[in-house]
């Protein structure tokens, strides 16, 4: 029977380990004119507690597209291993686009500024989402 229960749990472990990612941490919408004191909501306590979102906004571009940036600060003293995405909404809270999951490694105790810029003139508002690579 001990047998079965060790067989058991180390299954446990190895399918855990294949997991590829977990929770992540994004912020709520923010649009240009709509800036939250609170940035950060989270799915993962861990790297909520890790990652710190700073500086977020929205500018206009010459071409009339909108650029979205965000800073990440690191809290942690390790590198952590990340992907990141942004999402666009129009004015009616309608999501018009997104990235694709972007590769990032954050430094221990780094800053870093991203950005992107939204491929339609309907964009006004954006969420930013990070999540942890296993």
């Amino acid at each position: 029977m001990l047998r079965i229960a060790i067989a058991a749990l180390g299954a446990a472990l190895i399918l855990s380990g294949c997991a590829t990612y977990s929770a992540g941490v994004g912020t709520p919408v923010i649009a240009a004119t709509d800036m939250p004191a609170q940035l950060q909501k989270t799915d993962d306590a861990s790297l909520g507690r890790s990652v710190h979102f700073e500086h977020a906004g929205i500018k206009s571009l010459p071409d009339g597209l909108k650029q979205a940036f965000i800073t990440l600060r690191s809290q942690s003293n390790y590198d952590q291993h990340l992907q990141y995405r942004f999402y666009w909404y129009d004015a009616n809270h309608q999501q018009v686009g997104q990235t694709p999951w972007i590769a990032l490694v954050l430094h221990g105790k780094e800053q870093q500024q991203l950005q992107s810029t939204a491929n339609s003139n309907n964009a006004s508002a954006f969420r930013f989402y990070v999540r942890q690579v296993d």
